[in-house]
């Protein structure tokens, strides 16, 4: 058994992952509740859960919204937690809790969750994914190898500069794409444009206006992007906002073949729609700490 750990802004996920990729003493915490003031107070509370559980697991794999150095032993930054910085998180854990700690960013763990499901091989193959939810979280798989970078933020497209676009972003900058083509823009949209209507409800009732219309091609504008730049063999697609009811799909599949470099690549896209599950990190997680587990 391998214990899970997703770290969200709002609630930290755990649950023990066997090799069949069941889960079992599944639970969720309020953050600010598992961090307390520092670290240390997060390893006490995944060494309490542990004992609580009655089972050591072979490993613990954490995702984290975080920028994580090359070797993903050490945390460089955290947006809105404020021990996350700077510190080297695996090394600490291992030595409070005596197994081993891998380190992943939450959505490169989506993602390997992602190609487990659709048994997508990943040997000579371009995948990236986007994941639509409050945020825009982007990952990058080629030749079955994650895009890192120098400083481990390659595939932030969320933060790349948005023609137009003048908001403040929760990055510091202003004119990211995720002001204008995630779910604080449609929650924005709602607010302003149709305050009587149910969040949920959004699409059902409002894909058709201009408003919401301009919303789906600011996000096809991010993914046809990516698409000129990596000519991937699948597209995956998911997050809270992708998923919601009446999301338009064939909309937004139209508009990025409209920005997508033609013939090719854009007349033979490969799009998946991955559901969204609170457990997808969890287990995503624990693929890739098992991964590192058989090396």
């Amino acid at each position: 058994m391998i214990l899970g750990i997703d770290v969200g802004g709002t609630w930290v996920r755990f649950g023990y992952v066997d090799r069949n990729k069941e889960i079992r003493h599944e639970a969720r915490f309020p953050m600010p509740e598992v961090f307390g003031n520092s670290v240390a107070d997060f390893a006490d509370y995944i060494e309490n859960y542990i004992h609580d559980c009655g089972e050591k697991p072979l490993a613990v794999a954490i995702g984290l919204p975080s920028i994580l150095d090359k070797k993903k032993r050490r945390v460089l930054s955290t947006a809105n937690i404020a021990m996350l910085q700077d510190i080297p998180l695996a090394d600490l854990l291992e030595e409070k809790l005596g197994i081993p700690c891998f380190l992943n960013h939450d959505v490169k763990s989506l993602l390997e969750f992602d190609i487990d499901l659709f048994g997508l091989e990943t040997e000579d193959t371009t995948i990236i994914a986007f994941y639509v939810g409050t945020g825009f979280g982007n990952s990058v798989c080629i030749d079955g190898k994650y895009l890192s970078g120098k400083n481990g933020g390659a595939g932030e497209v969320a933060h790349m500069p948005f023609p137009g676009a003048s908001g403040q972003c929760g990055c510091g900058n202003k004119g990211c794409a995720e002001t204008v083509a995630a779910g604080k823009r449609l929650a924005a949209i709602r607010e302003e444009y149709f305050p009587e209507t149910d969040f949920s409800e959004l699409f059902i009732k409002h894909k058709n206006e201009a408003v919401i219309e301009e919303f789906i091609s600011n996000i096809a504008v991010v993914i046809a992007t990516e698409v000129s730049i990596f000519d991937p063999d699948h597209i995956i697609l998911g997050g809270g906002v992708i998923n919601m009811p009446g999301f338009p799909r064939e909309m937004l599949e139209e508009k990025v073949y409209h920005f997508a470099r033609k013939p090719l690549p854009a007349n033979n896209l490969s799009y998946r729609y991955t559901p969204d599950g609170q457990m997808n990190g969890i287990i995503g997680s624990a693929i890739y700490a098992r991964k590192q587990l058989n090396k």
